[in-house]
């Protein structure tokens, strides 16, 4: 609601309003974005279960792929058939406004608050969805952790780090194509936005367009694959190496100059459209180490991820200006960007959930190998130790003393 109230408002601003207003209006609309991915991905994790998550991520993220094809290819039609440039912000403004109507009727947070779904379907979706608490690996039962308390063990975790990085470059290249697709097409193949409205639509729309394709198809293959018994960081990690590598390739090509306007459309077509598969990689591997915070993780991640958007965006204008629009080197930094995430995914990317309570707090509470958590005074038992006090009749004579045990990863965490 904000970021279409924000968009409707910008050509008023434009129009009637000093400049220092327009940039408020812009921030705005960005902030109100914000939320909109990881408030998405907090929703998946109730609603996608594990062997199902590369398809309804592809599925829901196919939205922005979907925007961005409408506007790149019916703006420039609207512009000449007299429209003026405020329709577009208007039209997409209240496009939203209605698909918000829409949301809050067949919306709802869980399975079991829609009013529209079938009880067996319920059933099904909450039984695969039925993850371990990534927040409980010890510690008072029923206690909710802190905010800073899962900010912290985010951030400790190098997999996220991992995650972080990978989402920095896949935003990256998208961010650069997305904001000097047209600027290319225009300088290096003469295809002006006004002589040619409907070649520059359809070469800005295409790449987009194959994005989707690689998406859906890559969640479709990528959740086949684990239906199958593939392991699911080996799934995850073929599927984002595709991604990254493949897109790097694409990138390289371009940076080396295509000789022909068909051949600079395909690499850039092929370019975009293998990114998808990132839908399939890094984006379900959040659900997958971190359940009900996802949202949180995928907010982090995009903290960082947002940079490109700025870094990217000026650093590209400003080769360009540098080197008399020679794109050689924002394809090959691009490419440069991808690769540097494949190597820090190979070393710290993993598929373990995360615990909370992994590492040392300030309540006292101290850190306990794989992640368990003993309060003040308990006592540690290990899995091997709990084993070897079996007695013949396959009791624990650690239990049989008063203890309770708590499972944590490969440990028990018996308090006194």
């Amino acid at each position: 609601l904000w970021a279409c109230l924000c968009t409707v408002l910008t050509p008023l601003a434009c129009l009637y309003a000093p400049l220092s207003v327009v940039l408020s209006l812009r921030v705005a609309m960005g902030l109100g974005e914000s939320i909109t991915y990881p408030a998405l991905l907090h929703l998946m994790s109730k609603w996608a279960p594990e062997h199902e998550r590369a398809t309804l991520t592809s599925i829901a993220w196919l939205g922005s792929s979907v925007g961005t094809i409408v506007s790149l290819f019916l703006t420039p039609f609207t512009m000449q058939a007299g429209f003026s440039w405020t329709f577009s912000f208007y039209a997409y403004g209240a496009h939203g406004l209605v698909w918000l109507l829409a949301w809050m009727y067949w919306g709802a947070d869980s399975p079991r608050e829609a009013a529209r779904i079938d009880p067996a379907e319920v059933e099904y979706i909450e039984y695969h969805v039925d993850q371990p608490k990534h927040t409980h690996g010890g510690g008072d039962a029923g206690a909710e952790p802190t905010l800073l308390m899962i900010l912290g063990a985010l951030i400790r975790r190098p997999a996220v780090w991992a995650l972080i990085v990978t989402n920095f470059s896949c935003n990256w290249s998208l961010y650069v194509l997305l904001a000097w697709l047209p600027k290319y097409f225009k300088e290096q193949w003469h295809i002006d936005i006004k002589d040619h409205v409907f070649q520059s639509g359809y070469l800005s729309a295409m790449p987009f367009a194959a994005l989707l394709f690689f998406s859906i198809v890559g969640g479709r293959i990528a959740d086949r694959m684990l239906a199958n018994g593939w392991p699911l960081l080996t799934v995850r990690t073929l599927f984002q190496w595709l991604c990254l590598i493949l897109e790097a390739g694409f990138l390289i090509l371009l940076a080396l100059g295509p000789a022909t306007l068909t051949l600079a459309a395909v690499y850039m077509t092929l370019a975009v459209g293998v990114s998808g598969f990132y839908t399939s990689g890094y984006v379900p591997l959040m659900l997958d180490i971190s359940g009900e915070h996802a949202g949180l993780l995928l907010g982090i991640c995009n903290t960082f991820g947002t940079l490109p958007g700025i870094i990217g965006v000026y650093s590209t204008g400003y080769l360009l200006q540098r080197t008399n629009d020679d794109w050689t080197y924002p394809f090959a930094i691009a490419a440069g960007v991808n690769l540097m995430a494949v190597v820090t995914w190979y070393f710290w990317a993993d598929d373990k959930p995360l615990n909370l309570f992994a590492e040392s707090r300030a309540d006292g509470y101290a850190a306990v190998g794989g992640g368990g958590v003993a309060g003040k005074g308990d006592h540690v038992v290990r899995a091997s130790d709990l084993a070897a006090s079996r007695k013949s009749d396959g009791r624990s004579a650690i239990i049989e003393a008063g203890k309770r045990p708590l499972l944590v990863d490969e440990e028990l965490v018996s308090p006194i």
